[in-house]
This record gives C-alpha cells, sequence and structure tokens, in this order.
C-alpha cells in the first residue's frame, strides 16, 4: 500500500470489533457455547486446572506436564475474548475461581509453572535448566497474552498484576551481568507476549539493570550450542558472566520494558548448575 493508505490504518482492540455476517458469525457463536465449555471441561478432567494448586508429590500419578500452563492461558484467552462480545456471568465467575488458583500458586519470587515448582521442590527438575526443550517462558508468554486478554476483555488485574510480577522475575533473572543468564525458549512465544503495549513501560529508554530477552539466531553455524544452555564462552561477554543458550545459539538482549512495579530487594536469581 501507497504510504498515504497506510498511515490511515489504525489498530482497534478486540473489544471494539463484533462480527455479525454469515460466515464468522455462526462459527464464534459455536466457539462460545461448545468449544470454550469442552476446553474447560479437559483442562479440569486432565489434571490442568488442579495442578495450579501446586499439591503434586512425588511418586503420586498423573504429574503437571510442562506444557500444561500454555492449554489453560489458551483458554482463558480464548474465554476472555467471548467475554469482550457476550457478556457471560458464569464464565466470568469462573475465569475469576481459575485466576485465583494461580496467583495462589504464584511463588513469592514472581515465578510461576505448575510444572517445575512441584518438580523442584520434589527435586525431580530446576527451572531454566533445559530452555530449547522444557516449554518454560512458552508457557510463560501464553500466560502474559492471556493475562493481557482478560484486563482488556474485564478491566481486571489481577491475572496481570500476577504475570507482570512474573515479567519482572524474568527480568532480573535474565540479562548481562554477573549471576544473569543469558538464553531464551526453543519454542517461539514469549518474545510475541513481551511486545504487548500493556506489558511495557511508557518510556522504553527506561529499561531495569541493562534490561533482558530476546534475539534469535546470532551465532555462526559452527558454533557448539549445548542443550541445557550451559555457559558458553563468547567474546563480548561481561567479566564474569555467565551465558545460557537456546537451540539456535547465542542471544543479544533487548529491553523487557515491563510496566510493573520492581522487584522487592533481595530476591536472587537462581545459580546456574
Amino acid at each position: 500500500m501507497a504510504d498515504s493508505v497506510t498511515k490511515k490504518l489504525t489498530a482497534v482492540p478486540f473489544t471494539a470489533v463484533k462480527l455479525t455476517d454469515r460466515f464468522w458469525a455462526p462459527r464464534i457463536d459455536i466457539n462460545r457455547r461448545q468449544t470454550l465449555p469442552a476446553e474447560y471441561a479437559m483442562c479440569e478432567s486432565t489434571g490442568r486446572i488442579a495442578a495450579f494448586d501446586m499439591k503434586w508429590k512425588k511418586g503420586q500419578p498423573n504429574p503437571p506436564h510442562i506444557f500444561w500452563d500454555s492449554d489453560v492461558a489458551k483458554w482463558i484467552e480464548a474465554a476472555a475474548y467471548s467475554l469482550a462480545t457476550h457478556p457471560d456471568p458464569a464464565l466470568d465467575i469462573l475465569l475469576d475461581e481459575v485466576i485465583a488458583r494461580i496467583v495462589k500458586g504464584q511463588l513469592a519470587d514472581g515465578y510461576f509453572n505448575s510444572h517445575y515448582i512441584p518438580f523442584e521442590r520434589a527435586k525431580l527438575d530446576k527451572r531454566f535448566t533445559n530452555l530449547r526443550d522444557a516449554h518454560e517462558l512458552y508457557c510463560a508468554g501464553h500466560m502474559f497474552e492471556a493475562a493481557v486478554a482478560h484486563f482488556q476483555a474485564t478491566g481486571k488485574r489481577s491475572l496481570l498484576d500476577a504475570m507482570c510480577k512474573y515479567a519482572n522475575y524474568l527480568d532480573k533473572t535474565f540479562g548481562v551481568g554477573v549471576g544473569k543468564m543469558r538464553g531464551y525458549c526453543g519454542h517461539e512465544e514469549i518474545e510475541l507476549a513481551l511486545a504487548m503495549p500493556e506489558l511495557r513501560v511508557e518510556e522504553p529508554a527506561k529499561t531495569r539493570d541493562g534490561g533482558c530477552l530476546l534475539t534469535r539466531g546470532n551465532l555462526g553455524p559452527h558454533r557448539r550450542v549445548q542443550r541445557h544452555g550451559r555457559h558458553v564462552p563468547q567474546s563480548g561477554d561481561p567479566p564474569g558472566g555467565e551465558r545460557r543458550v537456546g537451540e539456535e545459539g547465542r542471544v543479544t538482549l533487548h529491553p523487557l520494558d515491563v510496566a510493573c512495579p520492581p522487584l522487592e530487594a533481595g530476591v536472587d536469581a537462581p545459580k546456574l548448575r
């Protein structure tokens, strides 16, 4: 398009869009009446909702899977889209109940993951040790997007505030400097979420501690990449710093720019193994 045309285009929020045509409108109605209840029923019956209570222990059946959080987050986001144009008190209450369990399960440092929290307690696994395969930041990204959609649709900040706290934790954990990690998820998603305006500061230049995350593929084709993201020395590393890598290699850090309160003092990033 010519510049004169593209400059006239303005994005509108999904809350301002309602489709009444003969193709999409019936499918949206089926989604609201049939798909959303079916998706929730599956999440509940398979243990995905209960996993947010963080009560699973070693030896028990049905351990929380690494990507369960993303499944529920997608349902939350879809339900929020539906609420924006079709108010539903019962669905609104159900969302509040699920979100309350998420908020309660979140750790004090801001971290949230229904697989890694109980698995760390059982000493079976540790967060941020397999960024390539474990969907950890992928799940975070979907939770961030769900939080934004829920806020846009309802005006409620319960999930958004919790996920801002999580995003701040990631900002403290990943970045440039001693004790920080560099890395990105093998499954792209969090990059999309961090670009959403509701998760950004008004002045992007004012970043915390140098900013962090996420650009891919800056490593030459013959550099060695380790699966679990352990330290790979590169030119430009800060003295004494640590580097973590994903499936493609070295990352260049970009600002996170999250519009949330800074982390409380004294919350340390996890040590690299």
